[in-house]
């Protein structure tokens, strides 16, 4: 008991450590963030990609043993000096004199030829180090704000060219006075698209569930804008503003709207995953990933009561709830604390597929039968904070036409949340599922 309670504090010790490396200023080029140390250890050694920033995390808590393997890529890519190094290793448990280590000139240290060191003068160096780390009382205070602004920016950055698209494409349909419905309805469907295309080059360099997450909510929030356009109507009621009826300026504001959401909910994320997956965060792996999840659909759900007409509700309450339980899934399963057997991870696989079939029926069911019937309470004529009259004649076409509109606008709504939420969704989480590797506690599961 003794000897766990000796290792338990040497890796907490060991993961203050690595943290203050990758927040000094004197290695790396600068203060890194975890997926930025990740980015330069690929650059410096692509066979460094395979680690993600849960393991990170968890490694710097000092939940979980340290590989050798990452401690030599880390050190090679602060460019740490070889006292450092070895004290590294030493604090890990590992014996840095096993066999040669290579150095970053490409010279090797031969233990038979090495000229001898203090490792307990450097291992000591190193503890008093943690120490003024550890103690400083506003460090944490200090690193929000570096953190919040290094996390917006990658928001900003997620943004930019769906938003650079809309911007411009609606302004040109403004311009030209364009009101067709079918080619509204290209103009939504190609932002969708952007933003997923730009989310798969992102993939590499970028956290993918952070990703992932913003592209989903970003589909959630603008799909039922195919709907819109077909009935020249958007969901948040801005086609009753002067001058907006009949015209791509509803459609282009809802997708501006959809975004802006979509950005806060995934900062929100990222900001809650520093949050769990520090030294602060909640001990279960399942506890983490719902303290990461469910805040932003939380918000994501309360603009939508409260600036969308009720019969949404239910539908994004369902969409929403198995978004949230699909990414909860996969960040548990990314969580190096779980390692399920190999009989565990072929049950979740077989599992998941059945869910994906069942969950994939039941919507295309619902779709037959909304198509057949469509839900009036749909109708975008209210929010929870106003009511409308609908002005017909400002839309461009006839009442007696409404409702084979909504009938048509539910089918290509519903059938772009069901491919989404199926393929991209459901396939991510197979995905997952499949590339767990449970006779390795070593390797976690990449993105």
């Amino acid at each position: 008991m003794r000897q766990d309670r000796r290792n338990g504090g040497r890796l907490i010790l060991l993961g203050r450590l690595l943290r203050s490396y990758r927040e000094d200023d004197t290695h790396g080029g600068g203060r890194l963030s975890q997926d930025g140390l990740l980015n330069l250890m690929s650059a410096r050694n692509p066979s460094a990609g395979s680690y993600d920033r849960s393991a990170v995390s968890n490694w710097e808590r000092g939940t979980r043993q340290v590989p050798r393997q990452f401690l030599l890529n880390f050190g090679d890519a602060l460019e740490l000096a070889p006292d450092e190094m070895d004290g590294l290793l030493e604090l890990a448990g590992y014996d840095f004199d096993a066999d040669a280590q290579q150095r970053d000139d490409g010279t090797t240290t031969d233990p038979e030829t090495a000229p001898p060191r203090d490792i307990a003068a450097v291992l000591e160096g190193i503890r008093q180090d943690v120490h003024v780390l550890v103690t400083a009382p506003a460090g944490r205070e200090a690193d929000a704000p570096a953190n919040l602004t290094a996390v917006a920016v990658s928001a900003l950055r997620r943004a930019a060219l769906p938003a650079a698209y809309v911007a411009a494409v609606g302004y040109a349909l403004t311009l030209s006075g364009v009101s067709d419905a079918w080619a509204l309805m290209a103009f939504v469907a190609i932002a969708l698209c952007l933003a997923l295309v730009q989310g798969l080059l992102r993939w590499r360099w970028a956290n993918p569930v952070g990703e992932m997450f913003f592209i989903s909510l970003f589909f959630l929030h603008s799909a039922g804008l195919l709907q819109a356009a077909l009935l020249n109507m958007d969901p948040y009621g801005l086609y009753t503003v002067a001058g907006f009826a009949g015209t791509p300026v509803p459609i282009l504001l809802a997708l501006l709207v959809g975004l802006a959401l979509a950005t806060v909910a995934a900062v929100m994320f990222d900001l809650l995953w520093s949050w769990q997956y520090g030294p602060r965060g909640a001990r279960s792996a399942c506890a983490r990933a719902l303290w990461v999840v469910s805040p932003p659909l939380l918000f994501t759900y309360g603009n939508l009561v409260v600036f969308g007409n009720c019969g949404a509700w239910l539908y994004t309450l369902m969409s929403l709830g198995i978004l949230g339980g699909c990414f909860a899934t996969i960040m548990a399963l990314k969580d190096p604390a779980v390692r399920p057997s190999e009989w565990d991870r072929r049950v979740m696989l077989a599992a998941a597929v059945q869910v994906v079939i069942i969950l994939a029926t039941l919507t295309a069911l619902g779709m037959f039968f909304e198509y057949l019937d469509p839900n009036m309470m749909a109708v975008p004529d209210h929010t929870l904070l106003r009511s409308w009259e609908i002005d017909f004649s400002a839309l461009g076409y006839p009442e007696a036409e409404f409702r084979d509109r909504l009938r048509l606008g539910n089918l290509w709504m519903n059938l772009a949340g069901l491919a989404y939420m199926t393929m991209a969704v459901g396939g991510y989480l197979l995905a997952t599922i499949y590339r767990i590797h449970p006779t390795d506690p070593d390797t976690p599961a990449s993105g």
